[in-house]
């Protein structure tokens, strides 16, 4: 009677716990998210670990707000869209991938209002407390934008930089698709565009459109936390394009920028979320003293 009692209570004790975690992840999130419309560089600083890593879709500027929104944003309204949260408790991380939205004025004259979509994909260790150990946010837009930058890329050896067990097994994704390297579970991926995002059943179809692209990886970085099984890959892509495909003036490729969330499976690197936006050289902007000021800025 007594043990069954006990055992009850704490299986109860477990799922609340598991609750609990997957609520605080959530709720740092939204600290992370509030701290861009209030341009707070203190607190967006206040949810990251020491050892954090962020990546920014623009970079070089000083305000916080601007490297999501571009210059001179104010009056910014802000809402998550969508989110993914898996915690587990046992290995103490727990990985998200989220959409958000914003529509804001521009203190420039006669500028329109904006409206953007944004995603940001990462996760967060438990250590003594919930902080994020790394973030990215890519920014959605038209096919259209896409296609205009198509050029001559030159199919080379990838570069691999960072922790490069990730970085190595990242480009397996390429050459064997990413369907067969998808993890068990709660998966999501996005691409560029802004209904381009997909969880469940929906991520499949997803990702098989994508096999078919013939990507190409030109650059892959990994990013692994010591004894927390989880890593951050960073890849500059290529994807090839036909003349006319998506109103290309030529045929080429472009680049594009992927983030993924992989866990490890034996010798292998499972990916839990992939996460495609648009691509800019970031070794353009080298290590700047202001925090965030470059685009891939480690503390």
């Amino acid at each position: 009677m007594w043990t069954m009692r006990f055992v009850v209570l704490w299986m109860l004790a477990s799922g609340v716990a598991q609750a609990d975690s997957k609520a605080d992840v959530e709720a740092l999130i939204g600290k992370n998210l509030a701290a861009f419309v209030s341009n707070d560089w203190t607190a967006f600083d206040a949810t990251f670990r020491k050892d954090g890593y962020y990546f920014f879709p623009a970079s070089g500027l000083s305000h916080l707000s601007e490297h999501i929104y571009g210059s001179h944003p104010y009056d910014i309204k802000q809402k998550i869209d969508r989110i993914v949260v898996v915690a587990d408790d046992k290995t103490h991380v727990a990985w998200f991938h989220v959409q958000f939205s914003a529509h804001y004025k521009v203190a420039m004259l006669d500028a329109p209002d904006r409206d953007d979509v944004t995603r940001m994909i990462g996760f967060a260790i438990d250590d003594g407390g919930w902080k994020l150990a790394a973030a990215a946010y890519n920014s959605a837009f038209a096919d259209k934008y896409l296609y205009k930058e198509v050029g001559e890329i030159e199919k080379a050896p990838v570069v691999f930089k960072g922790e490069r067990a990730s970085a190595e097994y990242a480009a397996r994704w390429f050459t064997k698709g990413f369907a067969s390297d998808q993890a068990a579970g709660t998966v999501a991926a996005n691409g560029t565009a802004v209904g381009e995002w997909a969880t469940g059943t929906q991520v499949g179809k997803l990702v098989a459109a994508w096999d078919k692209l013939r990507l190409w990886p030109i650059k892959i970085f990994g990013r692994s936390w010591k004894q927390y099984p989880i890593a951050l890959i960073k890849a500059e892509v290529a994807m090839p394009v036909k003349k006319g495909q998506g109103g290309a003036a030529e045929a080429g490729a472009v680049r594009m920028r992927l983030f993924a969330i992989a866990i490890p499976d034996g010798k292998a690197w499972k990916w839990t979320a992939l996460s495609f936006g648009g691509w800019y050289d970031d070794e353009m902007y080298p290590g700047s003293t202001t925090p965030g000021g470059s685009h891939s800025w480690t503390r």
